[in-house]
This record gives structure tokens, C-alpha cells and sequence, in this order.
């Protein structure tokens, strides 16, 4: 049993250590320092602070990064013209048949609008999703499409990723922070663009749609079950390694843009903070009310990473 000095003098240890943690806290520069531009607009800034200090404590072995991709890490408006997301890049490409590309964008005139309004529950558009997701994925396997043409539908295609992916990237793999990118679109795709555009580490792990091959590399369905924008979370991966490797990691930074991604950290185990940031993109004036009850910090005017790479080396530097 330890004497009463003993005790003491652990405790003396304990105060100090946390005394030099909230030296470190106080004297450290804050990444909203910095965030004077206008288009970045922070909840509840005190909020923002405690799980912040929290995480600087509890160190890079603690922190996991989830992100969407689309629109996400892509910018949402390229050289004047919108951005294609993952999907977008199969629907407007001509090296794919007319009657699909038809049949696609009738989908999206159709559920577009659903997916993205601030009036109606999220629980009402979810079987609007799977519909939409569904047709979409099998119109793509009627039309016939080999696993060749897919690096040249990227390079032809409209998708780029936002300013500071790469310093993103390196970063986290840098400290030994894994990147897991939870997206609804087409995992094949988004593989072919991440290696066409940046450097991808051995930390990054994909979660997406990922096409399924016959003998002849043509598309014959898709892998797995069906990720939408509201489904994906990370109990997507609960039987993989990766979940393994990652459930003690309980503190999490999440980068999305839609209502649905709120919710891809729901899943992690035993978590105790997330700093969830938003890009909000198209129809800023009806959605920013709902992202700013979503997310800690939400981004306006399709800027780069810059923001989120502050946040972060905040947290590992």
C-alpha cells in the first residue's frame, strides 16, 4: 500500500503535468488566429477550444481522420464550371453509350433536389437514396463498361482536388494518423484520381463503391452493399482490419459536405471527441442553418484545405 507521501507526491505529478499542458494550450498560437477570411465560421468557439485541448493532450496516437470525397476534397467549381463528382465523371462521358448517360441524368433531375433539401427528414430520403443509387449502378452494368477506360475517364474528366490535399496527405502520414475517405461514389474512380493527382500513403483507406469484374475486366455489379450519402458510416468497415486498427482511436476530425456525412464517424467506439468540419457548397442561403447545428466549423466559398491542415497541425505540431 502506498504511504501517504507517496501519494503526495504523485499527485504534485499529476497537478504539474496538467499545469504543463494548459501552459502549452494557453502559449500555443490557435488555429482561428488565422481564420480571419471571410467564408469560415465557427459554432460555438469555446466549444471548439475544449476539444481541441483535448485532443492536443491526448496526441496523434488518439486521432483519426474520416472524410467524405466528393465535393469534399474535390472543389465544387473547376476552371468556371461545376466539379464532377465520382459518379459524374461515368454520367458525362462520351466514351460511355448516350442511353445511359440519358438514363442518369433523368435519375439526377429526380432526386438531386431530395438528397439536397433543408425540408425534408433525412429517415424520408433514404429509400429515395437507394433508388437513386441503385438504378444509377445498374444502368451502368446494362450499358457494358471495361476496366481499361477508367483512367481515361478521369483524365478527360472535370474532378480536382482542393489545394492542400497533398499537404493534407503528408501530414497525417507523417504522424501516423490514418485518413479513412468514406464516400457514396465510385471507389474505382476515386482511386484513379487521388493517384493521377497526389502522392497516396499506405494510411489512407478508401471506403466507397467498388465495381465488380468478370474474367474479361468488364463490370458485371458492384462490390458489398450499397453506400449512399446517408449510410455511410464507419460501421461500413466493423468486420474489416482497418476497424481494428482504428477502435482506439477516440478522437476524430470529420471533413464532409452533406447532411449525411455528419454521421460517418457514428460507430467509432468509445469516442470522445469529433471536430466535425463542413464545406457548404450550393444553396448556402437555405442550408447554412442546418450546417451550423451539423458541424463545429463550416467553410463557404469552395476555399482550399487550408483551414482544416491549420486544425491539424494544431493538434500534431
Amino acid at each position: 500500500m502506498p504511504t501517504f507521501k507517496e501519494i503526495s507526491l504523485a499527485a504534485v505529478a499529476v497537478g504539474a503535468g496538467a499545469a504543463l499542458v494548459y501552459y502549452f494550450w494557453k502559449s500555443k498560437k490557435k488555429p482561428w488566429d488565422d481564420w480571419q477570411q471571410e467564408g469560415v465560421h465557427v459554432r460555438d468557439p469555446d466549444e471548439l477550444q475544449r476539444k481541441l485541448r483535448k485532443m492536443v493532450a491526448d496526441g496523434a496516437d488518439k486521432l483519426q481522420v474520416i472524410s467524405d470525397f466528393d465535393m469534399t476534397l474535390t472543389k465544387f467549381w473547376v476552371n468556371g464550371q461545376r466539379g464532377m463528382t465520382s459518379h459524374a465523371l461515368l454520367e458525362t462521358n462520351s466514351l460511355l453509350p448516350l442511353s445511359y448517360r440519358e438514363k442518369v441524368a433523368a435519375l439526377k433531375e429526380k432526386y438531386y433536389a431530395i438528397e439536397t433539401s433543408s425540408t425534408i427528414a433525412v429517415d424520408d430520403k433514404l429509400q429515395h437514396m437507394e433508388e437513386w443509387w441503385g438504378q444509377g449502378h445498374d444502368a451502368l452494368v446494362a450499358c457494358g463498361v471495361h476496366r481499361s477506360v477508367l483512367g481515361k475517364i478521369v483524365q478527360e474528366g472535370n474532378t480536382t482536388l482542393r489545394g492542400g490535399c497533398q499537404h493534407l496527405f503528408a501530414m497525417l502520414r507523417n504522424s501516423n494518423v490514418p485518413l479513412m475517405i468514406l464516400s457514396a461514389g465510385i471507389g474505382d474512380l476515386i482511386d484513379e484520381v487521388l493517384n493521377q493527382q497526389v502522392s497516396v500513403y499506405r494510411n489512407i483507406h478508401v471506403v466507397a463503391n467498388y465495381m465488380d469484374f468478370d474474367e474479361n475486366d468488364m463490370v458485371v455489379g458492384f462490390k458489398g452493399h450499397l453506400i449512399h450519402t446517408f449510410n455511410k458510416t464507419e460501421n461500413s468497415i466493423r468486420s474489416s482490419d482497418y476497424f481494428q486498427e482504428i477502435k482506439d482511436r477516440c478522437n476524430v476530425v470529420l471533413i464532409g459536405d452533406s447532411d449525411g456525412d455528419p454521421h460517418m464517424a457514428d460507430g467509432v467506439e468509445h469516442v470522445s471527441n469529433i471536430v466535425k468540419i463542413g464545406f457548404l457548397n450550393d444553396q448556402v442561403q437555405d442550408r447554412f442553418k442546418r450546417h451550423a447545428q451539423q458541424y463545429d466549423v463550416v467553410l463557404t466559398g469552395d476555399p482550399d484545405m487550408s483551414v482544416v491542415n491549420s486544425l491539424l497541425s494544431y493538434i500534431l505540431t
